[in-house]
């Protein structure tokens, strides 16, 4: 009886932090990116910084927490791999947290793993982090937040 009550409460609890997990914009979501919707976020000539993760994942949350504070001109989208599984496949992710920087749509570098956000934002320094930022064509207004976190109209 106790190994029952004690998976239950397990599950009750895991349950309760997914579903109340909302640091990376798609906790509520049932659907995943479109490839579509997934390209236009990452087109254009700016940097965007794509972090794959997972909110059950501690790394991911605390990588999360450090991308609020990157410093230069990169948009961030958040991609949580549970909802994004064709996405995560594309781009080998085989390990979270996963980040990969874009420039008109394409690769230019990776990591896997906790970084803060002062590495983070050195690393990429190195892309040319000073390019301005990506433009929302639907408003025609920038599409970061005052926090440096790029909005997801695309996660349904």
């Amino acid at each position: 009886m106790n190994k029952i009550m004690g998976i239950g409460l397990l599950a009750i609890i895991v349950y309760y932090g997914y579903s109340h997990y909302s640091s990376d914009g798609l906790a509520g979501i049932t659907g995943g990116y479109s490839d579509a919707a997934f390209e236009k976020q990452i087109e254009g000539p700016g940097l965007v910084l794509v972090k794959f993760g997972a909110p059950w994942c501690g790394p991911c949350r605390m990588i999360d927490e450090e991308l609020e504070h990157v410093t230069g001109n990169v948009d961030v989208v958040k991609i949580n791999i549970d909802r994004n599984r064709a996405l995560a496949s594309k781009f080998k992710v085989s390990g979270i947290p996963h980040t990969v920087i874009f420039r008109d749509g394409k690769p230019l570098g990776q990591f896997t793993g906790y970084r803060d956000a002062k590495a983070i934002s050195s690393w990429a320094r190195q892309f040319g982090s000073e390019v301005a930022p990506v433009q929302n064509a639907s408003t025609g207004g920038s599409a970061l937040q005052p926090n440096g976190i790029k909005t997801n109209p695309y996660a349904t």
